[in-house]
């Protein structure tokens, strides 16, 4: 595994260690695409001063192992206020700024869940937080600072906390609002990791990260700032909505500043590819990884993204799958090296049915399967068959489950959640013992094919939209709260592929009031109610009569069998 400089114990040794050595050197640059103004940095000096500030501040009233509650736009400030906790040994908790007039279910359940002793935010963000505050059923945490206010000589009263095994952060799970569940990250699956993806990509303090995807979540906390923070590389952000307005400012700025090292989901590419304006100029020769990641790898979009940007220097076979989840800190496995990604070819019927049939490009009946990498240094990639805990040959599919340093030591407040997914362990049929383990179990389906992980579909049924997981429940209490009074009686929610891109589907089951001349009016509130509380469009409302959706029976609705029949065309829908 590659040396990381100075073995250090933890991230914020980590960065002391290169501020000491280069005080000057660039560490975390954002630009603001609405103000206009040029990129603005941090130094390795400034991150570490400014982090001292903060610990020294959330240590007057916060003890190690305290946790604090993040509330802040992805910027300069996000990284200030990550670092001060751990410069504190105070558990970060990873969030994002309430807005206005709006509902926040899902921060509320992570604020509930963390039980924080502190909320970290800016002076912009301060009155929108107060007013979250203000309609929260709990009382906020006592402390709250503003981290663009902190004087910054406090940073001569900082002391060093002790080192421990505990969590440096918890990372919320997407998409749950109902019951969030914090993974208990620590700063050694972080060490680990950043060894991990700087031997697979060859990184080190000379890289140059370029990022517009938000610091709450791990793929941009973690690939895009953490590693090369620990690497002591220098890594430029711009906000998620700078990118969506104008994707090829994300290119622009890899020009500008010679990224070396990028990472998005799959939609992002995509959108570069369909939307990208004013592409003149751009030089992407400096680029040796393309992380595509978070949701499904869609092998036309790589080639597309390939063909497209080919004439500015990007270089074929850059682009590297990887697959993990937020239990096993980022990423398990991908591809480490340059070459064009992978895919097998293989019948979509025996799939389904658990079997790997390779079969010729373009047979009837094929799909193809994009290979997500080998299992990272030090990983243990097993599939399984998640019904009977036995290991699966490698021409099935089964449940991915892992182990290794990198793996969390489970959900914050949640034993038997934790016990369920973090304990798994291998049934060996014939033998007394209890088997391997323990293993996290990830909930995805998936196959290996000569070493390489496969990923075929989820034991989950996450709907992915624009890399955002979405829990169909989640969606399906949305509805039901906000329509039951007006006919709506139950509501089952699903993902489907349209063009190669995952959408959401929302089936409706109408009672005995609904008239017809409403089914306009009430596909447009769902549509707006949906959009409102999760952030994403819904493909298609479909309406059926009370009772006809598939269920079990014991009545409860099965929603993969419901999705079956609306891909075959068979629900009985009830037209306005």
């Amino acid at each position: 595994m590659a040396n990381l400089p100075g073995q250090n114990r933890t991230v914020a040794e980590a960065v002391r260690a290169h501020a000491a050595r280069d005080p000057l050197a660039r560490a975390f640059g954002f630009v603001d695409y609405d103000t206009g103004s040029d990129t603005e940095w941090f130094t390795y000096g400034d991150l570490d001063t400014r982090a001292r500030a903060v610990a020294a501040r959330l240590a007057e009233d916060l003890s190690p192992g305290d946790r604090a509650l993040i509330l802040l736009p992805s910027g300069l400030d996000y990284v200030v206020a990550f670092l001060g906790c751990r410069y504190a040994g105070v558990v970060a908790v990873p969030a994002f700024p309430p807005e206005a007039h709006r509902r926040h279910d899902r921060l509320d359940g992570m604020a509930a869940d963390a039980s924080a002793a502190a909320v970290l935010t800016s002076t912009a963000r301060l009155s929108a937080v107060r007013a979250w505050a203000d309609m929260y059923p709990e009382p906020l945490p006592p402390l709250v600072s503003t981290v663009d206010n902190v004087p910054l000589d406090l940073a001569r009263d900082w002391r060093e906390p002790p080192v421990d095994d505990g969590p440096a952060y918890l990372q919320y799970t997407s998409g749950s609002t109902g019951t969030p569940r914090g993974v208990r990250v620590s700063d050694a699956n972080l060490l680990v990791q950043s060894a991990q993806l700087a031997e697979a990509y060859q990184l080190d303090s000379d890289d140059v990260v370029v990022s517009w995807l938000p610091l709450f979540h791990d793929f941009g906390l973690i690939a895009m700032t953490v590693v090369p923070l620990v690497l002591g590389a220098a890594t430029v952000h711009m906000s998620p909505m700078s990118f969506l307005a104008d994707p090829a400012r994300w290119l622009r700025l890899a020009t500008e500043h010679r990224a070396t090292l990028m990472g998005a989901p799959n939609f992002g590419y995509e959108l570069c590819v369909e939307r990208a304006a004013d592409t003149q100029g751009l030089d992407l020769s400096g680029i040796r990884v393309l992380m595509n990641g978070a949701e499904p790898v869609r092998g036309a979009t790589v080639t597309a993204f390939d063909e497209a940007f080919a004439r500015h220097g990007l270089r074929p076979g850059t682009t590297r799958p990887a697959y993990g989840l937020a239990e096993a800190t980022l990423v398990i496995s991908t591809k480490d090296t340059i070459a064009p990604v992978p895919a097998l070819t293989v019948d979509r019927e025996a799939l389904g049915a658990g079997k790997v049939l390779v079969v010729d490009p373009g047979s009837p009946g094929a799909a193809d399967v994009v290979c997500c990498g080998t299992p990272v240094t030090d990983m243990d990639i097993r599939i399984v068959d998640p019904a009977t805990a036995t290991e699966s040959a490698e021409d099935e599919v089964g449940e991915v489950w892992v182990r290794g340093p990198i793996i969390a030591d489970g959900y914050h407040g949640h034993r038997s959640a934790t016990a369920e997914t973090f304990g798994a362990v291998i049934v060996k049929p014939g033998l007394a013992d209890t088997g391997e383990g323990p293993f996290l179990r990830t909930g995805d389906l998936g196959f290996l094919n000569g070493g390489a992980v496969y990923v075929a579909g989820r034991l989950k049924d996450l709907v992915i939209v624009d890399g955002r997981n979405h829990h169909p429940q989640d969606v399906e209490s949305t509805v039901e709260r906000a329509f039951g009074d007006r006919g709506v009686e139950t509501a089952i929610a699903f993902g489907v592929d349209v063009d190669d891109r995952e959408h959401l589907v929302v089936v409706v089951e109408l009672d005995h009031t609904t008239r017809r001349g409403t089914l306009d009016e009430l596909t447009a509130g769902v549509r707006a109610e949906i959009s409102a509380e999760h952030g994403v469009g819904v493909h298609e409302v479909v309406f059926v009569r009370r009772r006809t959706a598939p269920r079990t029976t014991s009545g409860k609705i099965q929603r993969r069998d419901c999705r079956a029949r609306y891909l075959a065309g068979e629900l009985r829908v009830v037209t306005a």
